[in-house]
Parts: structure tokens; C-alpha cells; sequence
């Protein structure tokens, strides 16, 4: 599914990175928190939205992301509400730190 997603949106290997990190700061926040099967795949296209929305001038709208996902778009809304708010909305990563995580 990730190859698939990938390489049908063409985003950049910054943004993948900067997703998996945005997965992990999730992760630590959270736990014990169990996600159910196919999980994985939300919470992973979840984060490559927002990392090619914080990262890119030219970003793929939800309907796009949708659309090469096969996550209905009003879903995809409702966990990108979510995944902000489960961040604190702090999707910023300094430098520094973002190299030393990677």
C-alpha cells in the first residue's frame, strides 16, 4: 500500500520522512492505544498529508488524497482533524531535531 501511494502522488523523500515522524511523535504520545486492522494505512496516509501540506507549496487536496488512497474523503478530514489535535497541533520540527531523529 505505501509503495502504491508513493509512487502514484510522487511525494518527496522529505515528506515521507517527516510523516514517519509525525507517526512516531503519535506513537509516543499514545502508547497503549491499539489500532484496529488496516489502521496502519490511515494513520500512515494521515500523516503524508500532513507533511506534504506543511512541506510542499503545491500540495494535493483531500479529494486527491482520497482518490489514490481509497480512504472516503470526508474520513480523511475527520482523521486530519484528529491526528492535529493529537499533536497539539505542533507539526513544526526544528531542524536540529528532526536530523538527529533521522
Amino acid at each position: 500500500f505505501c509503495q502504491q501511494l508513493i509512487k502514484a502522488t510522487q511525494i518527496s523523500c522529505a515528506c515521507i520522512v517527516l510523516a514517519l515522524y509525525y507517526v512516531n511523535r503519535l506513537r509516543e504520545a499514545y502508547p497503549f492505544v491499539q489500532g484496529s486492522i488496516g489502521s496502519e494505512v490511515r494513520l500512515f496516509t494521515t500523516a503524508l498529508v500532513l507533511a506534504n501540506k506543511y512541506l510542499d507549496d503545491n500540495t494535493f487536496t483531500n479529494k486527491t488524497w482520497a482518490d489514490v488512497s481509497h480512504i472516503p474523503v470526508h474520513e480523511l478530514n475527520i482523521m486530519e482533524v484528529e491526528f492535529l489535535s493529537a499533536l497539539n497541533y505542533r507539526i513544526h520540527v526544528p531542524h536540529q531535531q528532526f536530523f538527529s531523529w533521522a
